[in-house]
């Protein structure tokens, strides 16, 4: 049990720092203006995950 622990958070640390250096190569020529912008036209509120769930669960049932 402590050995798939280990290997879980290598797996989950490797997978981070591929996924920090990929999007530091993808996004180094867009300024911080620019990601700021993206996030705030991307970020769910908290109505928006409501509805979904809601939505999820209607189709489910």
């Amino acid at each position: 049990m402590k050995r798939h622990r280990f290997l879980l958070a290598v797996v989950v640390w490797v997978g981070f720092g591929l996924v920090c250096l990929i999007g530091e190569k993808a996004h180094a020529d867009v300024s911080a203006a620019a990601v700021k912008k993206w996030l705030r036209e991307h970020i769910a509120t908290c109505a928006d995950v409501r509805t979904v769930v809601a939505a999820v669960g209607e189709a489910k049932s």
